[in-house]
């Protein structure tokens, strides 16, 4: 079955997610567009990683369902790459060989691999450290060669999961840009797990606010500020009123008589 251009390609739908008689997600329902960055925020144990993990085929669901273009997740789907926290390099491999794995696993021409391979590293800023293995990169050279290898494949759906938590800020900030920059030049279906607001709003098209013990949907805002986007935007007034309406009810809880209105739809000005 072929779906519309512009219907959603990530659909959650009803997910409900238990671990024995621990129920973590219940009732989750959201959808990513095509080319749509949406942003999952909540308080540690809503079920941020559960949900991602579900997407990615990595566990099933125990209700409700997760389909990638119509069709049903039941395993890790064709398609989509996953970017993790920790990097999740082979620590055998050089950091060309981490990159061409996926291509590789599938197959893919020699020839084909090595020049994809190269226009990866230089897209990710790895020139030179081709032959270098994990342990001689420093943290951000690592997650750059973990994006590198998610990209590899030239995934329709890319889900990440913390991917910048583990770095200094300034290599943080460095690599949000980037990844802004290449998902504006490669667009995919992007569902983006993190506990910063500031990061959650700067990257996302959307945010899903999960909140709760399960987890459930509390919200989903429209971030309405305009791709492609630069450290600017995080000076703008749309930017701090998104910013402050998710402090406030991931923080500080909901129902706070204190709390600022959902921000309207629509686009910064």
């Amino acid at each position: 079955m072929t779906q519309p251009a512009d219907a959603p390609l990530i659909r959650v739908e009803k997910v409900t997610k238990k671990y024995g008689p621990r129920t973590v997600l219940s009732g989750v329902s959201f959808d990513v567009g095509p080319h749509e960055i949406v942003s999952v925020v909540g308080p540690s144990g809503c079920g941020k990683t559960t949900l991602l993990r579900c997407v990615a085929g990595l566990t099933e669901p125990s209700g409700g369902t997760v389909s990638i273009g119509g069709q049903t997740v039941t395993k890790p789907p064709e398609g989509v790459g996953v970017v993790f926290q920790h990097f999740g390099l082979f620590p055998w491999k050089t950091v060309s060989g981490n990159v061409a794995y996926g291509l590789t696993v599938r197959g893919t021409p020699r020839a084909a691999v090595t020049a994809r391979v190269r226009d990866l590293i230089a897209m990710v800023g790895l020139e030179g450290f081709e032959r270098s293995y994990p342990h001689q990169l420093s943290g951000g050279m690592q997650q750059r060669a973990g994006l590198a290898r998610a990209l590899a494949i030239e995934p329709r759906v890319l889900v990440m999961d913390e991917p910048f938590a583990s770095l200094d800020a300034q290599t943080r900030d460095l690599l949000q840009l980037e990844m802004l920059r290449i998902l504006d030049q490669r667009p995919a279906a992007t569902l983006f797990v993190t506990h910063s607001i500031d990061e959650a709003v700067l990257m996302g098209d959307r945010i899903v606010v999960l909140t709760g013990h399960p987890g459930s949907v509390h919200d989903v805002v429209d971030v309405g500020i305009p791709r492609p986007r630069g450290r600017e935007a995080a000076d703008s007034d749309r930017f701090r009123i998104v910013r402050d309406y998710l402090w406030t009810v991931v923080m500080k809880g909901q129902g706070n008589d204190n709390s600022p209105g959902k921000p309207s739809e629509g686009t910064a000005d």
